[in-house]
């Protein structure tokens, strides 16, 4: 992929990532507290997709980095 197009994409991922996140809570906090929908999976689903984009975001590329550096500063 075109580095310009890829560095682009990052961040408005990056961007979106935190609103996507709350978005999917409030989604889930109006099914459980306001529908009274507990039995329903929508909730769940919106829950899990915002836990996944925070994780995907923001933990495994620092995961990444720290697995370069340390890699790095091995081959020193």
């Amino acid at each position: 992929m075109n580095k310009k197009l890829e560095r682009v994409l990052t961040i408005i991922w990056k961007t979106l990532t935190p609103f996507l996140f709350l978005l999917s809570f409030y989604t889930a906090f109006r099914y459980f507290f306001f529908r009274g929908e507990f039995s329903k999976i929508t909730p769940y689903i919106l829950m899990i997709v915002g836990i996944w984009a925070i994780i995907e975001s923001y933990i495994l590329p620092i995961r990444k980095q720290k697995e370069a550096l340390s890699s790095f500063d091995d081959k020193r």
